[in-house]
């Protein structure tokens, strides 16, 4: 009978052990796939070429590794101390109306040290964008993905 709640708690391990550290959230309709493979041809070193060329990060890349697969990031953050950053990724699915949040967080050192998702349903919105602030300090106009 003790033995049963040694399993289960084996079982719950090998189970927590074998969850992937890889985003599988792939980005490659933003990132055009011959930026990600010139990356890869000049940096052969990189031990993260498998992740960039299929578009996905994993725990432990730098910086200049995530821009690789991702791209630039679309909000940049840092902390008051300066020992963390954060980069915010909006994925836009205008079909689902519906928008994916990715808050991935750098070290110190600038290494993926973890990230969130965050996915924000929009059932009777239309997304849209509001251009730039002008010179003229004028505010630009505001255009929808509507038809």
């Amino acid at each position: 009978m003790r033995l049963l709640p040694l399993t289960f708690a084996l079982i719950l391990a090998a189970f927590l052990c074998s969850c992937s550290c890889v985003s599988t959230v792939e980005r490659e309709r933003l990132i055009p796939v011959e930026s990600r493979e010139e990356y890869c041809r000049v940096h052969p070193e990189c031990r993260h070429i498998e992740q960039i060329r299929n578009g996905e990060i994993i725990r432990g890349m730098i910086g200049n590794e995530v821009i690789a697969s991702w791209g630039m990031p679309n909000v940049y953050l840092v902390s008051k101390d300066g020992a963390e950053e954060y980069w915010i990724y909006y994925v836009q699915e205008p079909e689902q109306h519906s928008v994916m949040i990715y808050s991935l967080c750098f070290d110190e050192d600038n290494v993926l040290s973890d990230w969130e998702i965050d996915l924000k349903r929009f059932q009777n919105y239309s997304i849209g964008y509001i251009e730039p602030v002008t010179q003229e300090g004028r505010q630009g106009k505001v255009t929808t993905d509507r038809k």
